[in-house]
């Protein structure tokens, strides 16, 4: 009886100690020719907490130690788990790769000492359990080569010492709760070397292709709303690659890991700062091709972007990664919906961008595949893998550049049968009024001729009425008023203002050399650069009447419009204290500017020589500076009051016109200019008006 008790106790022990045994990896030359590389991430390791130079020993017993993988996320960490450990791993090796270079690669962050069979092979910084004395090292793409020593046996361990004293705190801080502690540890034949460094340039080149091609497509395109501000779309496009850019860039500097929190912290809210970027630029650039205008969804997750990156600066990581794939994948839904509808509704280049978008599907689902599935990891055909990478991230940027190009060429083909049309129409109506001509008499030429003439200068009055402003600016302390009375044959007088957002107040006044549609066109030409200039506030000073008219004068110039000319006087008032006004004049070509002193009834004329605009590109424009107190007044005037003619043909003058302005003591900006029309028309004796006649009063209240 106690023999057959002797004999189950031994057989129990022989039970657990088979159970307590550690699987042996398997390493032979057949499987590292299959796969390339051994990944012992997949293995079961012995593993201890603590740092003890003694784990290193091939000899060591270490059954009591418990068996993990050398992965961990931080969550599921055992609680043992401090800063540094040990973990130890058995491992049979084919003799034929024994005694021969083989080539090992680390991943981790953290800090780490390999051992094979007790002898120290390779270090990645140093380790310890504290981080002043830590000194982390993230490989990166390095291997090293090691070599296997001889064993009858062929069984040999493998010790890893690891530490990562800054785990729990990266975890706590850092978004995305799959930041875990540990190593990953690969192994394959010293002919894989060639291999390793192909994979790693391939890898470098395909990313620098990558961030170059995004790089200049982004700076084609933000150059192209830089030429025409208008093409939103560009502005878009450039910020969605510039985002896939520089995520792509982020690529190149995998040795992160070991520099501190902050720095990391930085670095990541950049990448995700990026990413949105790239992500709002996409969804803008759907909105600007298929709305009218950007909808108000845009601006609320855009608004939901700036505060994630703002939490995350700040330190408030909590459920932050959960917020960025709801905020993320809303933007991306958007998208689709915005594409899927465009699509559906049929709208021009459309289909363009559906390409882009199942190509990126299609490329995406290749490279999963590639990744994932048992049946290609054999072989990975790197063509395919290759192919599908640089699709997945060029199909979508390459189809909207396309997209763009094909608007731009799609227009300039319109305008371009627009002109064909024009020039045929107008050759058809020359040749028509020809034959007209031949068939008719002389004066049913010249009535038609009258007519046509009447018809343009009626056409002509309109456009220079519809120019002008349809209600005075309304500024407490000025009293403002502006006139215009059109001659008979339509003139090219203008006036306009506009106000700062700091106040300023700008008033232009202009007449064009001639009269009829070429006046109206460098008119209109004229309110366009006005309105354009004064609405581009980074551009112009908003104190300096000159900033008007240094662009302006080489724009018309350009137009090629044979004597014509702009006469343009720009002044620009701000109040500068309790009831005293500032204002600055610069004037291209326009009478002097007067100014009656209610303190003395005395009124001065604002002489500034110059020349018109158009007349040359860079003229020299100079300004003068006034000061306007109580009761003062400002008179701007076209050159149809002092120049009107009377009765027989004898001119008002300019010393006139200055002494009619001392008569206008206390009277409002509106009768002013009621009293300078009477004038006018008491000496014409009722001549017809032969110019238009046009005034700007300002008067200091």
């Amino acid at each position: 009886m106690k023999q057959i008790l002797t004999s189950v106790f031994m057989a129990m022990l022989l039970i657990s100690a088979n159970l307590l045994a550690q699987p042996i990896s398997v390493i032979t030359a057949d499987s590292l020719a299959k796969s390339r590389k051994f990944d012992f991430e997949k293995s079961l390791w012995r593993w201890h907490s603590g740092d003890n130079s003694e784990y290193a020993k091939a000899d060591l017993d270490d059954r009591a130690w418990d068996t993990t993988r050398t992965f961990w996320v931080m969550s599921s960490a055992p609680e043992k788990w401090n800063t540094i450990g040990w973990f130890r791993l058995k491992v049979r090796i084919d003799s034929t790769l024994e005694g021969k270079p083989l080539l090992w690669q680390m991943a981790h962050r953290g800090a780490s000492e390999v051992f094979i069979d007790g002898v120290l092979v390779k270090s990645y910084g140093k380790p310890a359990a504290t981080p002043d004395r830590e000194e982390p090292y993230r490989p990166g793409y390095e291997a090293f080569v090691a070599v296997v020593p001889v064993s009858s046996n062929h069984e040999h361990v493998i010790a890893v010492r690891y530490s990562d004293t800054k785990a729990r705190e990266r975890s706590s801080r850092l978004l995305f709760k799959v930041y875990s502690v540990g190593f990953g540890l690969t192994v394959q034949s010293a002919q894989g070397l060639s291999a390793h460094i192909n994979d790693v340039s391939d890898s470098t080149m395909g990313i620098m292709f990558i961030t170059s091609v995004l790089g200049a497509l982004a700076i084609l395109h933000l150059l192209l709303y830089f030429f025409n501000a208008r093409s939103k779309e560009n502005l878009y496009y450039s910020l969605f690659a510039i985002g896939l850019a520089l995520s792509q860039f982020r690529q190149l500097y995998p040795f992160v890991a070991h520099l501190n929190i902050e720095t990391s912290i930085v670095l990541q809210s950049l990448n995700i700062a990026w990413l949105l970027m790239g992500l709002m630029g996409g969804l803008g650039f759907f909105y600007n091709v298929f709305y009218p205008r950007i909808p108000r969804q845009f601006w609320l997750l855009a608004l939901g972007a700036v505060l994630l990156i703002a939490f995350i600066l700040f330190g408030f990581a909590g459920a932050i990664d959960t917020y960025l794939l709801i905020l993320s994948s809303l933007i991306g839904i958007e998208m689709i919906r915005v594409l899927v509808l465009a699509i559906i509704r049929k709208r021009p280049g459309a289909w363009i961008l559906g390409v882009g978008g199942l190509l990126f599907v299609l490329s995406a689902t290749v490279t999963i595949c590639i990744e994932t599935l048992p049946l290609m990891q054999p072989y990975r055909p790197t063509w395919l893998y290759d192919v599908s990478g640089l699709v997945l991230f060029l199909s979508i940027p390459f189809t909207m550049s396309i997209y763009l190009a094909r608007k731009v060429s799609k227009t300039n083909s319109d305008l371009e049968a627009q002109i064909v049309e024009v020039k045929r129409l107008s050759d058809k109506a020359i040749e028509q009024e020809r034959i007209n001509a031949e068939q008719q008499i002389q004066r049913t030429l010249l009535e038609a001729d009258n007519a046509r003439k009447t018809a343009e200068l009626e056409e002509a009055r309109k456009l220079q009425l519809s120019m002008l402003p349809q209600k005075m600016p309304q500024i407490e302390g000025l009293d403002i008023a502006m006139f215009m009375q059109t001659a008979t044959e339509v003139g090219g007088d203008y006036y306009d203002y506009s106000l700062h957002k700091d106040g300023t107040l700008t008033i232009a006044i202009g007449d064009a050399t001639g009269h009829g549609v070429k006046a109206g066109t460098m008119v209109a030409a004229t309110k366009s650069l006005f309105s354009m200039i004064a609405a581009d506030s980074s551009q112009t000073d908003s104190a300096s009447p000159i900033g008007m008219l240094k662009p302006s004068s080489p724009a018309l110039k350009s137009m090629n419009m044979r004597s014509m000319f702009m006469a343009l006087a720009v002044t620009k008032i701000r109040q500068s204290a309790p009831k005293t006004y500032t204002a600055r004049i610069a004037n291209a070509g326009m009478p002097s500017a007067l100014v009656f002193r209610a303190h003395d009834g005395s009124v001065e004329e604002v002489l500034i020589k110059s020349m018109p605009l158009a007349t040359m590109a860079n003229f020299p424009y100079q300004e003068r500076e006034i000061t306007l107190s109580s009761g003062d007044v400002l008179i701007l005037m076209s050159d149809g009051f002092p120049e009107r003619f009377d009765d027989k043909d004898d001119i008002l003058g300019y010393d006139v016109a200055q002494q009619i302005c001392t008569e206008i003591g206390g009277l409002r900006a509106e009768q002013v200019i009621a009293h300078l029309v009477a004038a006018s028309e008491k000496w014409s004796k009722g001549a017809v008006l032969n110019d238009d006649m046009t005034f700007v009063v300002v008067r200091a209240e």
